[in-house]
């Protein structure tokens, strides 16, 4: 089989999350395909999911910072006028209905991840620190020597 596109000639290991497939080289440079496990799936679309998140979270922050920045201008305001005072009305009412709503979607959220005995923060998948998963089930760990995978010493 050959190597998908995205694997590096020195990668022994690729994850394509597109058509939910691992695949391995071999200590003799074959390349072998397997379907992601059924918990391989559910964690990569917990992946995409906390993505997600964390993109809403950056629009939220740029939000925020830009009614924070409007009240602060307001408050340095010497002698504000009715208009720049309604205004201002319509910016913390803004303000505060936003939060509102984002602190509802964090209880959701942290609710969720809590029930699901997830943690806060993004597991590496198995291999890209260590052994991956896959080899050590076939019992196989990586040469000091070269950086392959091979057939564990007994």
């Amino acid at each position: 089989m050959e190597a998908p596109a995205g694997m590096a000639e020195e990668n022994y290991e690729f994850w394509d999350d597109a058509t939910l497939t691992y695949y391995e080289r071999r200590a003799d440079g074959t390349v072998t395909a397997q379907p992601y496990s059924e918990a391989e799936v559910t964690q990569q679309q917990d992946e995409l999911a906390l993505d997600s998140l964390h993109a809403e979270a950056a629009f939220a922050l740029d939000y925020l910072d830009e009614r924070i920045d409007l009240s602060l201008e307001f408050l340095a305001l010497p002698e504000p006028t009715g208009e720049q005072t309604a205004a201002q009305v319509k910016v913390l009412s803004d303000l505060s209905a936003y939060s509102a709503g984002t602190f509802k979607r964090l209880i959701k959220v942290l609710s969720v991840m809590l029930s699901n005995g997830l943690i806060l923060m993004r597991r590496a998948r198995p291999g890209i620190y260590g052994q991956p998963a896959r080899a050590a089930r076939q019992g196989q760990e990586r040469s000091p020597v070269c950086g392959g995978w091979h057939a564990r010493k007994r």
